[in-house]
């Protein structure tokens, strides 16, 4: 799947005639830069604040010179990242300031170095940057005089991706790099701080990969229950030759409750024991 080219129309990006700090950009200037400008040869980055430690914010696509109202202005078109739309969204980083390079590759001409994103424009009658938003357009175009078109569920992915970002991010290691993704095209060659361009596809993926890692660090298999062991009863055994002996205990016993059963007398029912005369036994008498 193609990235999106986020690209504008042409927009003003400097004047020749002094600067607001009494510099001088001369029409020569001018018109060199949009002559030699090839970003084949050296992409011309854009910068916040002429500043190199944040990394870039977009590139520049092409340039070109014109007179406009007697004056000479050169023209970009540019092709800026998430972040400077975001800084943008937020009333911040309105004007362009060209870097200007002098005797460029000792040919003797003036080439456009890079552009910086600035609240304070050195050059006079440059263009406030104006990416407001309008309409769903697949390839998205910035311009000038016309609102930004741009496809809100790019945005929206944007933003979804950010989130799963900060929440994965407390499972990541510290040290890993946590590099933003941008919407930049990748083809420079000279940028060595280009944030990492995303596909759609390769945004869901990453969405994706990141659930799927984060369930499985927080999910722990069950642990399997410890067996149970039954007790065994130790059942005594006995020997035949004990076994014999008790046999015979146990008949010589029977054999003489045998015997006794046969030498008792029996009583007939309902009748009492005789009392012989021997028996203890008093009379008690009654008459008055």
């Amino acid at each position: 799947m193609a990235k999106t080219q986020l690209l504008t129309d042409w927009i003003c990006i400097a004047t020749a005639g002094y600067t607001v700090d009494g510099r001088e950009i001369s029409e020569t200037e001018l018109s060199e830069m949009a002559d030699t400008y090839d970003p084949q040869v050296y992409t011309a980055l854009i910068w916040l604040e002429h500043y190199r430690y944040f990394g870039n914010l977009g590139r520049v696509h092409e340039v070109k010179v014109e007179k406009v109202d007697g004056k000479t202005k050169l023209f970009a078109r540019i092709s800026p990242t998430a972040e400077l739309m975001a800084l943008n969204e937020r009333g911040q980083k309105l004007f362009t300031s060209v870097e200007i390079m002098p005797n460029f590759q000792k040919t003797g001409k003036n080439y456009l170095y890079g552009l910086a994103v600035t609240d304070t424009p050195a050059s006079t009658g440059t263009t406030a940057l104006n990416f407001n938003a309008r309409g769903v357009d697949e390839n998205l175009r910035f311009g000038q005089s016309e609102p930004l078109h741009f496809t809100v569920q790019e945005h929206e992915e944007f933003r979804l991706f950010q989130k799963f970002k900060r929440f994965f991010s407390r499972e990541e290691d510290p040290k890993a790099d946590n590099t933003q993704p941008s919407l930049v095209d990748p083809d420079n060659k000279n940028n060595k701080e280009e944030h990492v361009s995303m596909t759609k596809e390769e945004l869901k993926n990453a969405i994706q990969d990141g659930i799927a890692a984060a369930f499985a660090a927080q999910t722990k298999p069950a642990e399997p229950a410890p067996a149970t062991t039954e007790k065994t009863v130790d059942t005594p055994t006995v020997s035949a030759e004990e076994f014999n002996a008790l046999k015979a205990d146990f008949e010589n016993l029977q054999k003489q409750f045998s015997e006794l059963s046969k030498e008792a007398t029996p009583i007939p029912n309902g009748a009492n024991p005789a009392i012989t005369p021997d028996a203890n036994t008093f009379t008690v008498n009654t008459a008055v």
